[in-house]
């Protein structure tokens, strides 16, 4: 086995592995094979098979800094998709103790404890005035 651990090692050496679009890919690969188990679709097939070649390739690729690159420009695109979940589940589970404001100038989230009256905060990221009326 100590072979092949390291036959596997040299050969993955300056190629790019893996990362979180990479494992983001095999998952969403995972859950279409199971959604194809119902609907038995070919053109889901070759949607399949090719994200795995994808993610494949990526894994061996040798172009390291285009590969990097891929991965912080989905990174960006993800983190605004967590980011406004998880700002929605937040306002789910806390409604009765938090309000959440807007700011109008950059757009940032702010929350507020929900005591009656009407309160003059600034925002946190730009601080810009915000008048917030909790009734």
């Amino acid at each position: 086995m100590g072979k092949f651990r390291e036959k596997l090692y040299r050969f993955m050496m300056g190629r790019y592995g893996t990362d979180i679009l990479n494992k983001d890919i095999l998952w969403l690969t995972i859950i279409l094979v199971l959604v194809n188990l119902f609907i038995r679709s070919y053109i889901l097939y070759i949607i399949i098979y090719a994200l795995f070649f994808v993610t494949v390739f990526r894994m061996l690729s040798k172009k390291v800094v285009k590969r990097r690159a891929e991965n912080a420009k989905y990174l960006i695109y993800r983190n605004k998709v967590v980011k406004f979940f998880t700002v929605q589940f937040n306002k789910i589970r806390y409604y009765k103790q938090y309000k959440y404001v807007t700011c109008k100038k950059c757009k940032a989230v702010i929350r507020v404890p929900r005591k009656k009256g009407t309160r003059n905060i600034s925002c946190p990221g730009c601080g810009s005035p915000i008048t917030v009326n909790i009734k």
